[in-house]
């Protein structure tokens, strides 16, 4: 039987490639790739009949959100098994339950798990003649086996291929990458395969289809094989453009999106056990949530980072303490490794950047933190990657080619026109100022001033949008928001924030992408982070927050300092004096006092001059995506840590009454030596191409004279000499220490 007609699309081409392959080592990659995608659609499978049940296992679904930025082999595998049980426990096995739990008489299953058991023996034993040792274990009776159990050996085989540096009682051991290896494994590791494919005949049945439409209880289904639609009576709320699995009357959702979408349940469940280990904080209570989070024998990698914050936070410990704690925990439960393996995107990115010659360190690095990945990690993983891929490692990092698919050019290309427009807007603008004159309903005429403005804007959003959907894991939890302030006034100035769906802290931690030709900066495109400080007074503890980004924002640029020099680009805006900014290294090498003392929510963007973008349009692109993983991973631990602490009471709670009282008796005496409190930043922005809707609308609470509040962590006055245009002279404030 020639199974390949009957599998989908993603098997045949694999299958396909590991026809062709010709280099054994090349055919092993295939096999692997194999066996990996055969097992993300087993799961995909049985979690389609999960969800049709309709019933919710709140396990399965909390690892849905924990293991979300680490997917892997051993994830879906895990997924695979949990659910497949759960579906029998409620008396609704799945179709290949006996397979995956039951016990069989498949040969070549039962063989390679001997093969790789004897390959390994002999690996770390130092003995090279692997097809002799393989023999003697053959010789032994076949055992019983079923899916699970030779997915569970692959996984493992996988895993030391993947990373061939390990140590194994006290010295390194290195697998192997010779003729005489892969003439041993690969044979068996094949014909594992196929058999597992020909014993999965139910599951071929069902093919792959994208639901067109759905309306009154009938699905419009379009096969992914045919391109023909079909007609299925089904009621379910399943959106338009959603794959599913059919077979006869039978429709399984089979799209990740959907699949992996937690219940409320779940996220109540995990909100919950945070909470209670939040409030009891002691080393015994940390060990019990760790082994309790150790159930499935692996930390998620939001696991790990949620019990380094807890750790940081509330008892004082590093991440290598708390690290030192879960292996701790690990042993006494007989788990070697119980760290979560790095997600296959991940290797992927590594990967395309190695073979396109695309690559960049920093930017690869920024993009690791998402998945967990330390430097010295990525460092590892980098030298690993390079030898798998047969690659010269110094060769590598010298290359610099620039690489977009059409979409993405055609999103950059428009961007560069809008700037263009933008530019000349605003040097028009400060000779004709009636150039803000605007005409109601001109936008919709072609080539009106109008229109172009509107397309400027419109193109500023997409290029934003379109990077999101190609560099982030989960695009679906972004806002692009275009401040439409600029748009009507027809302004030098466009920007738009970019910033998490639900966050807790809302849009207060935001990115963000600006064209900017007004007074402030002249024809800059400017790409980093920009708070959104309409939405602080909906926050518990602002101080709080403040101080954290800062303690973060330090400690991430002093790790990351050699990459950041190259960047000189990467700028602070100095909002003491509201005019100038200053390279983050610098500042960071300089200046790290002012993080503790100064430091509140500045601006921190990579400022593109337009003179060199001429010379150099690229590097928006490269520029953008290293400020979303830069900021992305920065804002993730901060929440982290926020969340942790937002609820303590610290001592200006206690001493507002004082505090305010010994500020405001400054008042007097440095009015003798010719000195006037600040002026305010709203009374400054006199431009209006440097006003913005948030800028013109927030002001920072001033309470009897005095700039701050308990919830913002500090009361300040700030004073300047009477004579218009000097810059700040002198400033009194008293801050929580948080």
């Amino acid at each position: 039987m020639n199974i390949t007609n009957q599998l989908p699309k993603n098997l045949e081409k694999t299958i396909s490639d590991l026809a062709r392959a010709r280099e054994k080592a090349a055919k092993q990659k295939y096999l692997l790739d194999l066996s990996e995608t055969l097992v993300m659609h087993l799961c995909s499978f049985v979690l389609g009949e999960y969800k049709e049940m309709g019933k919710v296992h709140i396990p399965l679904e909390k690892s849905f959100l924990q293991q979300k930025k680490n997917l892997g082999f051993g994830v879906y595998q895990g997924w695979l098994r949990e659910s497949s049980k759960f579906l029998n426990q409620e008396k609704q096995p799945s179709e290949i339950h006996d397979l995956l739990h039951g016990s069989h008489d498949f040969l070549e299953l039962s063989q390679f798990i001997k093969a790789y058991v004897a390959l390994k023996s002999a690996v770390e034993n130092n003995h090279e003649n692997y097809m002799e040792q393989i023999s003697q274990s053959l010789k032994n009776q076949p055992g019983k086996v079923n899916l699970l159990q030779f997915f569970d050996v692959l996984i493992e085989f996988r895993n030391r291929v993947a990373h061939p540096h390990k140590e194994v009682k006290g010295k390194v051991v290195t697998w192997p990458f010779s003729e005489e290896y892969f003439d041993a494994i690969n044979p068996f590791l094949e014909s594992g395969l196929n058999r597992v494919i020909n014993e999965l005949g139910k599951i071929w049945e069902f093919r792959q289809f994208v639901v067109d439409s759905n309306e009154q209880g009938v699905l419009t289904l379009i096969s992914e094989d045919s391109n023909e639609p079909m007609e299925v009576t089904k009621t379910a709320d399943y959106p338009e453009g959603i794959k599913v699995f059919a077979a006869k009357d039978t429709v399984l959702l089979s799209d990740w999106k959907l699949l992996l979408r937690a219940g409320e349940e779940a996220v109540e469940k995990i909100r919950q056990e945070e909470e209670e280990l939040r409030n009891k904080a002691t080393v015994e209570d940390l060990k019990e949530s760790i082994k309790a989070a150790l159930g499935d024998e692996q930390i998620s990698l939001d696991e790990l980072n949620f019990f380094e914050s807890i750790g940081k936070t509330r008892m004082g410990l590093s991440k290598e303490q708390i690290k030192h704690l879960i292996l701790e925990v690990a042993h006494k439960m007989g788990i070697e490794d119980p760290f979560p393996e790095v997600d296959k995107r991940f290797i992927e990115a590594i990967d395309h950047a190695i073979t396109t010659k695309t690559y960049n360190e920093f930017l690869l690095k920024l993009t690791g933190q998402q998945y967990g990945v330390s430097s010295e990690q990525f460092e590892k993983l980098f030298i690993e990657r390079t030898f798998a891929l047969n690659a010269d490692p110094v060769e590598v990092r010298r290359n610099k080619v620039i690489q977009m698919s059409a979409n993405d050019f055609k999103a950059y290309a428009n961007l560069m026109r809008a700037q263009q427009w933008i530019y000349a807007l605003g040097t028009f603008s400060r000779e004709l100022r009636g150039i803000y004159n605007m005409t109601a309903g001109a936008a919709d005429t072609f080539a009106s001033k109008e229109y172009w403005q509107r397309w400027s804007f419109n193109a500023v959003e997409d290029f934003a949008k379109k990077r999101i959907e190609t560099i982030s894991p989960e695009p679906e939890h972004w806002q692009v928001k275009m401040n439409m302030w600029q748009q009507g006034n027809m302004a030098g100035y466009a920007w738009c924030s970019i910033f998490p769906k639900e966050s807790p802290v809302k849009s207060v931690l935001a990115l963000d992408l600006a064209i900017n030709n007004s007074e402030r900066i002249k024809g800059d495109v400017m790409i980093g982070f920009l708070p959104n400080r309409k939405d602080e007074k909906l926050l518990e503890n602002a101080g709080l927050l403040y101080a954290l980004f800062a303690l973060n924002l330090k400690e991430f640029t002093e790790k990351f300092m050699d990459d950041i020099r190259q960047y000189p680009h990467l700028k602070m805006w100095d909002s003491i004096n509201f005019c100038g900014n200053y390279p983050l290294s610098e500042i960071t090498e300089k200046y790290p006092w002012f993080y503790t003392y100064l430091y509140a929510l500045d601006e921190i963007q990579f400022v593109l001059p337009m003179q060199e973008l001429v010379e150099n349009p690229s590097s928006v692109q490269e520029t953008f995506d290293i400020s979303f993983n830069l900021f992305n991973g920065l804002f993730d631990e901060v929440i982290r840590d926020y969340q942790n602490l937002k609820s303590s009471t610290y001592l200006i709670h206690e001493f507002e009454t004082t505090i305010s009282v010994k500020l405001k008796e400054l008042f007097p005496i440095f009015d003798q030596f010719g000195l006037i409190e600040q002026q305010h930043k709203k009374e400054k922005l006199n431009d209006v191409n440097e006003a913005t809707s948030e800028e013109a609308e927030v002001v920072e609470e001033v309470l009897n004279g005095l700039t701050g509040s308990v919830n913002h962590g500090h009361f300040s006055k700030t004073f300047r000499t009477k004579e218009q245009g000097f810059p700040l002279l002198i400033s009194f404030s008293v801050r929580q220490d948080y």
